[in-house]
């Protein structure tokens, strides 16, 4: 494990006040980084499809 996963274990979370705006952003980036990774592999369209549709429609049972 990197020092990252230390930290957030050391972190107090209690004190922290999330703003809805700053939410936005860390989602947004979770994408970016998760569609850079594809990207990296060089996934087809359908394992990005897959990763962004599929696989939750499955979770909720939206599946064709």
């Amino acid at each position: 494990m990197g020092a990252a996963p230390a930290l957030v274990r050391r972190y107090d979370w209690q004190t922290v006040s999330f703003q809805p705006l700053q939410l936005v952003f860390v989602g947004l980036e979770s994408l970016r980084i998760l569609k850079q990774a594809a990207w990296r592999q060089r996934l087809t369209d359908r394992q990005v499809e897959d990763i962004f549709c599929n696989n939750v429609r499955r979770l909720l049972g939206l599946a064709a």
